[in-house]
């Protein structure tokens, strides 16, 4: 196909080649969806562009054209995404493999079970949340799709290889395996988010402390005192976490035992 192109292009002139290409502008994008994902696209029919250049600092490009130049904006928040061992999942426009245009809160992945987690908020009416399991296709089967499963829940978070924890809309934790049932029933007060924790742990939030939670004994290991945060990071080792609330930056051992406390000028949204 390359080199029949190729022929037919170099045997003709420029006018030629434009008013072949045009009117079959739909059939070459939707033939070349399944090699490069074509997303957000913007075309001038009779005009050219000559130049594309980004932001060294900010989140903006322009495309010069004939007629002047236009300027865009990227999205101001990443999407949500994960990467374990050699794999990676991310979330683009609300969609993974089929999913609705429905924006993402976060993804957990078990790679035992190769099974992805999606919770999904809206910010105007949080108990209405929900989380999809996706049973996505082993290695080497990519032509089926896969399966989903959907329920309510505030949040939802790996605990094991083949369960995991639901903050549901009352705000109690119960404990699901992979077929959406049931396992147990943890009785939790004042908390309003859950993070991971390591294997059968759990981080409880609520409005001025956190707690390191032991999920199969029931039990609290340990407490601090601390405002509201929003973002939960681990070091790869698990014996150190960092706490990220706007602008400072929290850091504790596996004890939540405070090790320094970081201020910035810019506010804080991930860590590595």
């Amino acid at each position: 196909m390359v080199s029949t192109m190729t022929d037919d292009i170099t045997k003709s002139d420029l006018k030629y080649v434009v008013s072949m290409l045009l009117p079959n502008a739909k059939e070459i994008e939707k033939a070349c969806q399944g090699i490069y994902s074509l997303d957000d696209t913007f075309r001038r029919v009779h005009e050219r562009f000559w130049l594309l250049a980004a932001h060294p600092t900010l989140n903006l490009f322009a495309a010069g054209l004939d007629s002047g130049m236009i300027i865009f904006k990227l999205e101001r928040e990443r999407a949500a995404s994960l990467r374990c061992s050699w794999k990676s999942f991310v979330l683009h426009q609300g969609e993974l493999r089929g999913r609705g245009k429905t924006s993402a809160f976060s993804m957990s992945y078990s790679q035992a079970e190769n099974v992805v987690l999606i919770c999904t908020r809206v910010p105007s009416n949080i108990e209405n949340s929900t989380y999809d399991l996706y049973m996505t296709p082993k290695d080497g089967d990519s032509s089926s799709d896969p399966e989903t499963e959907r329920a309510s829940g505030v949040t939802a978070i790996w605990v094991a290889r083949n369960r995991f924890a639901v903050l549901d809309r009352r705000y109690s934790l119960v404990i699901t395996n992979l077929k959406n049932e049931v396992m147990k029933n943890v009785q939790i007060s004042n908390c309003d988010e859950i993070f991971y924790a390591g294997t059968g742990m759990l981080l409880f939030r609520d409005s001025a402390q956190v707690i390191l939670f032991d999920v199969q004994q029931k039990r609290q290991l340990e407490e601090i005192r601390i405002s509201k945060y929003r973002y939960v990071i681990w070091s790869n080792d698990m014996s150190h976490v960092a706490l990220l609330l706007n602008y400072t930056l929290n850091i504790f051992n596996r004890k939540l035992e405070s090790l320094c406390l970081i201020s910035e000028n810019t506010r804080v949204k991930s860590g590595a």
